[in-house]
């Protein structure tokens, strides 16, 4: 088969924007699904708030450990 250059240029370049395109489709239909986040249940935010007091609470309590602690000393 002869062809001039420049059309044997052209059809590999052809060429290779088919496979891209191919390739391009078979990796999109691959890759995972993406998870959208769901909101947190509100039970949980309820938890998660009580959580947090309580931390602040047992805070607030050692400091006032540390404190007492440092007045009995002197």
């Amino acid at each position: 088969m002869n062809c001039k250059p420049e059309h044997a240029q052209r059809i590999l370049e052809l060429l290779l924007i088919l496979v891209l395109i191919i390739a391009w489709i078979m990796i999109d239909r691959f890759k995972e699904p993406r998870v959208e986040a769901e909101p947190m249940p509100e039970i949980y935010q309820d938890v998660q708030a009580e959580s947090f007091e309580l931390a602040q609470e047992i805070v607030q309590q050692e400091t006032e450990l540390e404190e007492i602690k440092e007045l009995t000393k002197q």
